[in-house]
């Protein structure tokens, strides 16, 4: 299946870069990429003259090179003059393709590629696949915007039942009749590189080489690889530029006569595809390892680590059809991923509700704009960078998502736009959740959870107060528990507010911060009853109502909204024993102001009147409470949480060990305050207490300072 040559043999090198960086990103990470990665990298391009790329830049760092470097364009249009260069198109903003509805997928590529024309002067023919998330639907879509082909790993090909030989050439796929042609990239060379010599990615190039015979290996990278990455202690900068490693690599591949450094348009043009293929969904093999539940994927690791004490032949067989997960399973693993989608989804319904109903063309336009950088798909997944647990960039796709969705509720037809309730299945696993919404807040509740609010919107500022991981295990904790550093899980698959927890009355702050600890009963994440009394002018309400057989305890729990940026909540238990009962009731708020801690202050307001002021880091166990406030300097947004019995609170950050680029990190995800009443309750005794959450803006948020820190 390969194209002979008249020559002695031939090895076509298409090498293509991919420059991305996330909607958000902090500005001293884009200068430094710019600095020690992008600049540098396409300048040795330029001086190496036999040298041609393949390059992609996602549609927010075009945004960011016009606004920020308008000169590096003037260095790329130098190489496409000279027919070293050949631009590829993608998706603005970097979705997972086959995880957003297929208008958006459209309307995304249009963007780039008149984005591509506008700086370039070029039409794009090629597509750079984020993350090589291929499902098979895909060439309908791709074919539909005039791309002739994509970029995918070679671990597609084994998949598809290839050799790895097989795999050195191009295919076409279609589906109902659109074609595409498949490339496919080299993972053993691309693993290589920039951390093995550079005669060594010779050395596996010179296995494609076959007299005679055409043969096309494509090498896909990352351009923050060449500057930003590490190598050891040292930064990718030192060994590429500094030490000569990308300079010395150019040079062999210039210096070969059997190696063809080309676009793969021009490969296409000389020699055309080998056959046709089909191939299932598939991505790169450690995104689709990634993909597996923690337990799974330690199993995994462990089989793979196995094969490789094999005799390399048969470990080389039984590996190729190894396989880990599928990119969509990040949306189960991570309840906070399939948050974000959902919410992404729902709000889309009002944008296309809002453009029936007359939506200016121009706010129209707004309101796509912002809802595709909440499609961003960094933040998504996790796996050698931060992902979803970078919380900064979580703030940013729900501030985008939010903002589409204060643009489109301006045309949004209700009955009463200050107020209104609807019951869905919000985030697709056939129980119902509730949403109640005013001019101010979004308030999402899920009774099958703890009859616990998920989100909760305070739309003036666009901030989810409740965007704080869960605390779950991660393959990387078995190598930094190594290291000394403390893991803790929860308990609940997400955190979420007003989780009630009925807890020994011995309980301690450390048992409870660390999770070592058993609740009396499952109302923490039990399936609570809901109904809905009858609304009023002014509030709407959710009554829900949780006992199980653990322990004899009944609960009420009203949650109410009004016109106002506040919230209520009203708790009745009822002892169901005819014995006495005493415990704990507590009840959990877990909260981000967004923005960097040290511009978060908190004010505790206790029964003797006193005012005690705290930074936002760190714990805090302290009694007779009744009230906090929690104010950010740079988004301008203040909360009280009061409550009418005076009681014990305990707060701790929500912190995550993670390892990112091989490096132990914590990192911040929130902050959790619980509050807990000492309960002693005769029989049919009940116990009532009450909540109020109010919000307050003062002013715009500073977004600039908050990247900039």
């Amino acid at each position: 299946m390969s194209n002979t040559y008249n020559g002695e043999g031939l090895v076509c090198v298409p090498i293509v870069l991919h420059f991305h960086q996330p909607v958000g990103q902090i500005e001293k990470a884009l200068e430094n990429a710019y600095k020690k990665s992008y600049l540098p990298l396409t300048k040795m391009v330029l001086n190496h003259e036999k040298v041609k790329v393949s390059l992609h830049y996602s549609g927010y760092l075009l945004d960011w090179f016009k606004s920020k470097h308008p000169e590096y364009f003037e260095v790329v249009k130098k190489l496409i003059d000279e027919g070293r260069v050949e631009i590829l198109t993608g998706a603005y903003y970097e979705p997972i393709l086959p995880a957003i509805p297929d208008e958006d997928k459209i309307e995304q590529i249009k963007m780039h590629k008149e984005k591509v024309w506008e700086i370039f002067g070029v039409k794009s023919q090629g597509f750079w696949l984020p993350e090589r998330v291929w499902e098979p639907h895909l060439p309908k879509i791709l074919g539909k915007v005039g791309i002739k082909y994509v970029i995918v790993d070679d671990r597609h090909a084994l998949s598809a039942g290839l050799t790895e030989e097989e795999a050195w050439n191009v295919y076409v796929t279609e589906e109902e009749n659109y074609s595409l042609a498949v490339f496919f990239s080299n993972e053993k060379i691309e693993h290589l590189i920039p951390w093995s010599s550079p005669e060594e990615t010779l050395k596996h190039l010179s296995k494609v080489y076959a007299p005679g015979i055409v043969r096309c290996v494509c090498i896909l990278s990352d351009a923050e690889k060449f500057g930003e990455w590490f190598f050891g202690e040292k930064a990718t900068y030192d060994v590429c530029y500094l030490e000569g490693w990308l300079d010395r690599w150019f040079f062999l591949l210039e210096d070969k006569k059997w190696i063809s450094l080309l676009t793969p348009s021009e490969y296409l043009k000389n020699f055309g595809v080998s056959g046709l293929i089909y191939l299932p969904t598939e991505s790169y093999t450690r995104m689709s390892i990634w993909a597996l539940p923690t337990k799974t994927r330690i199993e995994f690791n462990l089989l793979e680590d196995w094969c490789k004490t094999l005799d390399e032949e048969i470990s080389k067989r039984v590996l190729r059809f190894l396989r880990g997960g599928f990119w969509r399973n990040y949306l189960a693993k991570y309840p906070e991923s399939n948050n974000m989608h959902k919410k992404m989804l729902y709000v889309r319904s009002k944008i296309l509700q809002a453009k029936r109903n007359g939506m200016p063309k121009d706010e129209l336009k707004n309101a796509w704009v912002e809802l595709y950088k909440g499609q961003c798909n960094d933040v998504y997944w996790y796996g050698l960078f931060g992902g979803i647990y970078m919380a900064f960039l979580r703030h940013n796709i729900y501030r985008h998502l939010l903002t589409a969705e204060s643009l489109a509720e301006r045309y949004v037809k209700v009955s009463d736009k200050d107020l209104s309730l609807n019951i869905l299945d919000f985030d697709g696993d056939w129980k119902p959740e509730i949403i109640l919404e005013n001019r101010y807040l979004n308030v999402y509740i899920k009774p099958s959870d703890g009859g616990s609010i998920f989100e909760l919107d305070y739309k003036p500022s666009k901030i989810n107060l409740l965007d704080v991981m869960s605390r779950r295990r991660e393959p990387c904790h078995y190598d930094v528990e190594k290291l000394g550093y403390k893991v803790y899980t929860d308990n609940c698959s997400r955190r979420s507010a007003f989780r009630d927890y009925l807890l020994n009355s011995d309980i301690d702050f450390n048992a409870y911060k660390s999770n070592d600890y058993t609740p009396l009963n499952n109302s923490y994440n039990g399936c609570y009853n809901y109904h809905i009394p009858l609304k009023n002018k002014n509030t709407i309400k959710v009554s829900l109502t949780y006992s199980d057989k653990l322990h004899p305890t009944y609960i009420t729990k009203t949650i109410q909204v009004s016109r106002k940026p506040d919230v209520k909540v009203d708790y009745e238990l009822t002892n169901l024993s005819l014995e006495e009962s005493e415990f704990i009731f507590a009840s959990e708020f877990p909260f981000t102001l967004v923005g960097h801690p040290s511009k978060q202050q908190i004010k505790l307001f206790t029964k003797d009147n006193n005012v005690l002021n705290f930074p936002l880091r760190g714990d805090i166990v302290h009694e007779n409470v009744w009230m906090i406030k929690a104010y950010n300097e740079q988004t301008k947004l203040s909360f009280f949480l009061s409550w009418n019995k005076p009681s014990l609170i305990w707060i701790y950050d929500v912190e995550m060990v993670l390892t990112i680029g091989g490096k132990p990190h914590i990192e911040y995800q929130g902050t959790s305050l619980t509050i807990l009443h000492k309960v002693k309750l005769n029989s049919k005794e009940p116990f009532k207490v009450s909540y109020k959450l109010s919000l307050k803006s003062m002013g715009e948020p500073e977004w600039d300072k908050y990247y900039e820190e």
